[in-house]
């Protein structure tokens, strides 16, 4: 019984917080987030110009930075994959 309770701490302490790639991304999306927040303000108050080209910057950014940090993170993911598919391939069976 005090087993299980001792690995149950282990296992809340483990996820009381997230991995930081996943705050690495709430970060970026969060500053993505107010950067289009800011271009639609502008276009509430009739700034269209304005607004217009915040919006492109966001959309700019999004692309340069969401999507390429998501990209390299899949990617990470994909090669640990393949070298744990591979390992396990070539362990010796008993």
């Amino acid at each position: 019984m005090k087993c299980d309770w001792e690995s149950q701490k282990e296992l809340r302490a483990d996820w009381s917080s997230p991995p930081d790639k996943i705050t690495e991304y709430k970060q970026r999306l969060h500053k993505l987030t107010l950067a289009y927040s800011r271009a639609k303000n502008y276009s509430h108050r009739k700034q269209t110009a304005t607004a217009e080209d915040m919006y492109h910057k966001s959309d700019a950014a999004v692309e340069e930075e969401l999507i390429e940090f998501l990209t390299r993170c899949i990617c990470a993911y994909m090669h640990i994959l393949t070298y744990c598919r591979l390992r396990s391939r070539l362990k010796p069976r008993t």
